[in-house]
Formats: structure tokens, C-alpha cells, sequence
């Protein structure tokens, strides 16, 4: 059996919540509940060439995935998971609770010290550095557990 997660709960608060994952089996679990026809997005980079409004919140595939598609252990689908919701984010003026969610294939593929971890490392910066530079700190709902 199913149960709710904490995400859907804060959607049907009153949210607007962004989940994406490069997983997409970890879009199904997370996006359980989810009501995409209120505005909610639930999306996976890994089967953008299968997104549809009524199972994604979005339809199509998203300009910024016209790339050809990764397998879902790939390093790139982490980097991806954060484009969309930098995506969402910069297009809506609402309060958003983005929520990608980052595959550990890199950590568990790399050591620490290993060039490429360095890089996935320096990416993923890149992309905190971009909602910074959307003013995401005033504008992320702030939830405290």
C-alpha cells in the first residue's frame, strides 16, 4: 500500500510543487497523489519523450531536453532534474517548492578526489548558483521539520 508523502500533502495545502527526478520510477513514488491538473509539475528527464499533461503537469519535451535520452544510472539526468525546476521557477512568479531530486551515481561510481565527481560536483553548483541568481531565496517556500 501506498501512503502519502509529504510533497503531495503540501500540494493540496496550497503549494504549487515542481518534482522531478532523473529516475522515472522515482517520479511515480514521489508523484503518488499528486494532482497535476492543479498546476503541480511531476516529471523525469528519463522518459521526457513520454511527458503528457495528465501523468507530468507539462507536456511535450521541454526545449532545454532536446538532447538524446539517458539511461536513467547516467550522470547527466542530475543536472537535467535541476534545469526543469530552474525552468518552473523562472517562469512562475508564485512560490514554488522545487524538488529535484539528484541521483548518487556519481558518488557511488567516483571517489571523492576523482576528476569526473569534480566535475558532476561543479555542475550541480552551477545550477544552486542559477536559482541564486532568480532570487530563489525570497521566493522558496521555507518548511521546517
Amino acid at each position: 500500500m501506498r501512503s502519502r508523502k509529504h510533497l503531495d500533502v503540501l500540494a493540496k495545502a496550497g503549494t504549487k510543487v515542481a518534482v522531478t527526478t532523473g529516475k522515472d520510477k522515482l517520479r511515480r513514488l514521489l508523484g503518488y497523489g499528486f494532482d497535476v491538473s492543479e498546476g503541480h509539475v511531476c516529471f523525469s528527464p528519463q522518459h521526457a519523450d513520454r511527458c503528457a499533461m495528465e501523468e507530468n503537469g507539462i507536456e511535450g519535451r521541454p526545449a532545454f531536453l532536446c538532447q538524446p535520452q539517458f539511461d536513467m544510472y547516467s550522470e547527466e539526468l542530475s543536472p537535467l532534474a535541476f534545469d526543469n525546476d530552474i525552468d518552473f521557477f523562472d517562469q512562475n512568479d508564485r512560490p514554488w517548492l522545487p524538488y529535484p531530486l539528484l541521483s548518487k551515481h556519481v558518488q557511488h561510481k567516483y571517489a571523492p578526489v576523482h576528476p569526473r565527481a569534480h566535475k558532476f560536483c561543479k555542475v550541480i553548483n552551477n545550477r544552486f548558483a542559477r536559482f541564486a541568481e532568480l532570487s530563489a531565496s525570497s521566493r522558496w517556500l521555507s518548511i521546517t521539520t
